[in-house]
């Protein structure tokens, strides 16, 4: 794609401190060799219904590494001021969280990845406007 002159990026995400954390280097170099320009991060959120099924799950597959993880992600998630807010849900806070984010930031720097901050993509990436008359009307739901 990148070498069609299409953008492309690549997710880190989600981020699951203590089972994946240690692997950002790897995808990161991985992900620009093969042409990706851009890259971001998010810690992995499990809603209340969906954590029981995580640690389920973590801990036949990983049983002695699921403390780790579940501490890891209670730390990150412990240190946020209010951790359900919009735009927060996927971020963590504390040294945990600064130390996996510095990692990839760094590593992202050092790579030559562009800065991929919402304001920064919608610069490098303008949404097409057509004149008003051109536009195609949406439709109701019961036309």
């Amino acid at each position: 794609l990148s070498e069609a002159g299409i953008t492309t990026g690549v997710a880190v995400a989600p981020l699951i401190p203590g089972l994946n954390d240690s692997h950002v280097p790897a995808i990161l170099e991985r992900a620009r060799a093969a042409g990706a320009t851009q890259a971001f991060t998010m810690l992995l959120r499990l809603t209340r219904e969906v954590r029981p099924i995580f640690e389920q799950r973590l801990r036949a597959a990983f049983p002695e590494r699921a403390d780790k993880v579940l501490n890891a992600l209670d730390e990150m998630r412990a240190a946020q001021s209010a951790p359900g807010d919009f735009g927060q849900r996927m971020r963590g806070a504390g040294p945990r969280w600064e130390a996996a984010r510095d990692l990839f930031e760094l590593t992202k720097r050092r790579l030559g990845f562009a800065s991929s901050s919402p304001a920064e993509l919608d610069a490098l990436h303008p949404r097409p406007s057509a004149p008003q008359a051109q536009r195609p009307r949406q439709g109701t739901l019961f036309d």
